[in-house]
């Protein structure tokens, strides 16, 4: 219990001190060593399946175990050990049940499932991180992976009585349901930790890293199956494929518990600083495409201004230079985007396409813009950069409508879709989009783009008011002490930011915000009008209009 990194070390070599080991007259037996070290890794994997933070620290301990008993005793195997205790503990907590009495009150009921829940994930991002190791055998947690990828149904017992039996049927399927459920955010936590370990050749063999190409193919039919699958789960699953096209890169640059440093005497408040985002080291492969790209950021006071901007930059690309635009927002303001362009634009053909749009329609879309017949193609962000939506090349004009929720995102988006010849028009609206502004900052200057005036004046209103101290809770306290940015920053405009944000995750949010178009035969490209949409809520079509907007 009293294990944290900064004591790992120290605590490290009294654990060691208390195995069992030879002394003069007196010998231990290879079955007391054995019980010894189970009764430890017991310990050891209830603390992991319970303080999923310090994961990879209790992976480390189990590595020093085994190098302390490899120099003990040679011919003992601790590898086996510590597999069998994976395979136990993967028997008796993941596969079977929890006997929970169903007469419990539902709120007792429901918080005992979450905790067995939680340690369910434990166990298994425990067991994804000793096999991306090497310190137990890829086999057996391939096998984990194709248990909880299976679907295990359980029919109700019959019943002589008809009600009943429908009864017993209906409460057997939402079990199903929800035991299905379970498994895929098992299977999710175990991948996520998992990481590139999935493709490298040194830990998984070929008939492996075959295998695991086949779950994520079928993980990407999954994230689609809205008739069986929560709305939450489909984003678990979407999330963890969108970390394996971004090659894992932005699980590597998750903050993870770490030693604390000391404070040197004489070196006053700056040592306890911790490195802003603006500080952080940014992946060269996606510096690289913002440097070669044209970029235009565009610090915009509202969302009214980026609409009236958007349809300037249509104007100029298309009907001035006939080239055409890919455009990224957020699923909320695709049904307001949709309404400029049929209101200016009544020659020009678009298509959206969003998480909910069909094969058919996808296919189709993208084959009419690869072929210039659509000028327009408007992306939801939740599939902007999913691999399944990808055009043949770089898009001559992107525009993001919406900054992402982080800047790895948005260099990423930059990376998938933008080339040597994209220009780039970004929207930033400071109302909104704050918390990015020293990482933003840092991230054009690398790059060798232009800073806007308006955004050097943003950073230098949070550098004033202590913003940049503390990062990204910084510019939140910024914004409370009364910093002017934007166009009338307000109290209640956080919740809405992460609303917006937890709708983009989420690929639509309430509401019906993401709006689907099926694309028309190709020769009516021209004559393409949007089909009209089911009323939505004026909170879901214009979810973070600010305070006083209707």
């Amino acid at each position: 219990n009293k294990f944290t990194p900064e004591k790992f070390d120290k605590l490290l070599e009294q654990l060691l001190a208390t195995l069992p080991a030879a002394s003069e007259g007196v010998s231990v037996s290879d079955g007391e060593f054995k019980q010894t070290l189970e009764d430890l890794l017991t310990i050891v994997f209830d603390a992991s399946s319970r303080q999923h933070q310090y994961t990879v620290m209790y992976t480390d301990l189990c590595e020093k175990l085994m190098e302390f008993v490899a120099k003990q005793r040679p011919e003992f195997d601790s590898r086996s050990c510590v597999w069998a205790k994976c395979q136990a503990i993967f028997r008796t907590m993941v596969l079977t049940p929890p006997e929970i009495p169903r007469e419990l009150p539902d709120d007792e009921l429901s918080d005992r499932k979450a905790k067995h829940k939680e340690k369910m994930v434990g166990i298994v991002k425990f067991g994804g991180d000793l096999v991306s190791r090497g310190l137990v055998p890829s086999d057996g947690v391939m096998l984990w992976i194709q248990t909880l990828l299976s679907e295990r149904a359980e029919t109700a017992e019959p019943s002589a009585d008809a009600s009943e039996d429908q009864s017993g049927q209906a409460e057997s399927r939402a079990k199903n349901v929800e035991q299905r459920e379970v498994q895929l955010e098992l299977l999710c936590a175990i991948l996520a930790c998992m990481g590139s370990a999935t493709q490298d050749a040194k830990t998984l063999t070929e008939d492996n890293r075959r295998v695991i190409q086949d779950v994520f193919s079928q993980m990407e039919r999954l994230s689609m199956d809205a008739a069986s699958l929560s709305l939450r789960i489909r984003c678990l699953i979407r999330d963890v494929l969108d970390l394996r096209m971004a090659e894992w890169k932005e699980k590597e640059g998750k903050l993870k518990p770490g030693m604390l440093l000391k404070r040197e005497e004489d070196a006053g408040d700056a040592a306890d600083i911790p490195p802003s985002p603006s500080q952080a080291p940014l992946d060269p492969s996606l510096l690289a495409t913002l440097q070669q790209v044209e970029h235009h950021l565009e610090v915009i006071d509202d969302k009214d201004g980026k609409l009236e901007r958007l349809k300037k930059l249509v104007a100029l690309y298309y009907s001035g230079q006939e080239r055409q635009l890919v455009v990224v927002a957020n699923s909320t303001n695709v049904a307001r985007i949709l309404d400029l362009l049929e209101r200016s634009f009544s020659d020009i053909a678009f298509h959206a396409l969003d998480c909910h749009s069909s094969d058919l329609a996808r296919s189709n879309s993208l084959k009419a813009f690869e072929s210039g017949e659509v000028p327009v193609l408007l992306l939801a962000s939740e599939v902007s950069t999913r691999k399944d939506f990808d055009v043949c090349g770089p898009a001559p004009v992107l525009v993001n409508f919406d900054f992402p929720m982080t800047l790895q995102l948005y260099l990423y988006r930059l990376h998938k879709r933008a080339g040597s010849k994209t220009n780039v028009h970004t929207f930033f609206v400071p109302q909104f989009d704050v918390r990015h502004t020293a990482s933003l900052v840092a991230a054009l200057d690398a790059a060798g783009q232009k800073i806007p005036d308006a955004l050097r004046k943003v950073k230098d209103q949070l550098s004033a008011s202590g913003g940049e101290r503390g990062g990204d809770k910084g510019a939140g306290k910024g914004r409370e002490r009364g910093v002017a940015v934007g166009s009338g920053a307000a109290g209640g405009h956080d919740r809405e930011q992460r609303g917006r944000e937890n709708r983009e995750r989420g690929g639509g949010g309430a509401g019906g915000g993401a709006v689907e178009r099926e694309a028309p035969a190709r020769g009516d490209a021209k004559s393409l009008r949007r089909p009209s949409a089911p009323a939505a809520s004026p909170k879901a079509v214009d979810d973070d209009a600010g305070p006083g907007r209707p």
